[in-house]
């Protein structure tokens, strides 16, 4: 049965009418019950505005505009302005041409790493855009993500160079941007963002899918195996497969990007790999895989996420054994609400590694930690030179920007184990292995 969107979406969070209206809208894109037995719309008036407004914030405008084209029937009742209709569609045709030079620049780097017999697997909103959502005008992206092997890294540097491809340019200082190139090199999971001289977004080359300090693990070898070849614009490329795609986009989405940088898209992004890959995904394998990463509780919120908000076609059984136990209902309703809202409630500071089952003092001494950062670091932060005596002013900058935290570092400091992650969301997103969840499909 179809769900309704009301003001019971999200707990102490009105949903807006303009807010039902896109709901509405973009289900009719992913839930095929609501296509065939949905009612035609009956709203009271809109602010058309605010409508807008939302789309971006959520990032899904040229969804929304695809949405109104596909399913005008459902909308006949509505007096929809020819303005905001003809906005829609420039943010449609603004995201397809700056994807066709992003594509454009892509199929260069991939003719070049084809003859060089440098694989490649392509990841995020480059794999989405055109490969899930066919329609490179429908899915924006902040930068490109591409995957390669660690063994073909160096040669992967060398060919961008010859493209005339450059390292972007976050600071002015020499010194500082050298620092932070080689950083990448040896703890990132993706090289320094590279800008090509014909592309609109960085490009970032991938030898992993998460950062080498994150407490996951993922069998590198174990996506290339799985990965299925694919082409574009005539060239050669891998893809991921259906599990580690939803897999990948889960752990980005929740864990990375605390479920805010982008909305609802994260949502529509879960909707649209279900019903791409709606024969071939293999539920049990994305269970057995999800329980291997440590990324259960990340695959469950992103799937419960899509199925209620969007009606995205998950099979009861695997929310069910995904769900983690314990699982405080409050924690899917403050998720639901940061979807909706698309802002955290409070900042969250980078203690990703600010274990709360350790001592007082353990906590104490990784906050500060976090505070007197290599000066080299601190510089290329608040870009500043490399030598600059200013640098010691910026390490108080960066404590009480730290310190602007307050209440998330004093849970961090005196809650123990068994309690900390109650009613934190944030504390419940970072730390994975706070709440397993039940682990029969390992023991199959």
């Amino acid at each position: 049965m179809q769900k309704s969107i009301n003001s019971q979406l999200i707990a102490n969070h009105e949903v807006l009418p303009e807010e039902q209206f896109i709901i509405r809208c973009l289900r009719l894109e992913f839930d095929k019950e609501a296509r065939e037995n949905g009612a035609p719309f009956k709203f009271f008036p809109m602010d058309w505005d605010r409508v807008y407004d939302k789309a971006i914030q959520w990032h899904i405008a040229p969804l929304l505009y695809k949405a109104l084209l596909n399913q005008s029937a459902f909308f006949q009742s509505l007096d929809i302005p020819n303005d905001f209709l003809q906005k829609l569609k420039t943010t449609y045709v603004r995201t397809f041409y700056a994807n066709k030079k992003n594509y454009d620049s892509l199929a260069e780097v991939l003719e070049v790493f084809n003859k060089e017999g440098i694989e490649v697997i392509f990841l995020k909103g480059s794999f989405l855009a055109h490969f899930v959502y066919k329609d490179i005008g429908l899915r924006s992206m902040s930068d490109i993500d591409i995957l390669v092997k660690k063994d073909d890294l160096c040669a992967a540097e060398r060919q961008l160079s010859l493209l005339g491809c450059e390292f972007l340019r976050t600071t002015q200082d020499k010194q500082a941007l050298d620092h932070l190139i080689e950083k990448h090199r040896t703890s990132h999971h993706h090289l320094h963002p590279i800008v090509h001289p014909k592309g609109t977004k960085p490009l970032e080359v991938h030898w992993t899918i998460v950062h080498q300090d994150d407490p996951f693990n993922i069998n590198i070898e174990g996506l290339w195996e799985r990965a299925k070849s694919a082409q574009i614009h005539g060239k050669k490329v891998l893809v991921l497969s259906p599990e580690d795609t939803l897999l990948n986009h889960a752990l980005h989405a929740s864990y990375c990007n605390k479920l805010v940088l982008y909305g609802m898209r994260s949502c529509c992004d879960v909707a649209a790999i279900i019903n791409h890959y709606k024969q071939e995904i293999d539920w049990e394998r994305l269970q057995r895989l999800a329980y291997e990463w440590g990324a259960e509780k990340y695959l469950y919120l992103t799937l419960r996420l899509s199925q209620e908000i969007l009606g995205a076609a998950v099979p009861e059984d695997i929310l069910q054994n995904l769900q983690p136990k314990p699982f405080h209902e409050s924690l899917f309703l403050e998720s639901k609400k940061r979807v909706i809202s698309a802002k955290a409630a409070d900042a969250v500071p980078d203690v990703k590694r600010f274990n709360p089952h350790s001592s007082f003092m353990n906590k104490m001494l990784l906050f500060l930690q976090r505070v007197f950062i290599p000066q080299e670091e601190l510089s290329a932060c608040y870009s500043l030179p490399a030598f600059s005596k200013r640098v010691y002013f910026y390490y108080i900058v960066r404590l009480f920007s730290l310190l602007y935290s307050v209440p998330f570092i004093l849970h961090l400091l005196i809650h123990k184990k068994g309690d900390a992650y109650k009613n934190n969301f944030d504390l419940w997103l970072i730390f994975p292995d706070a709440q397993r969840g039940n682990k029969k499909l390992n023991k199959k």
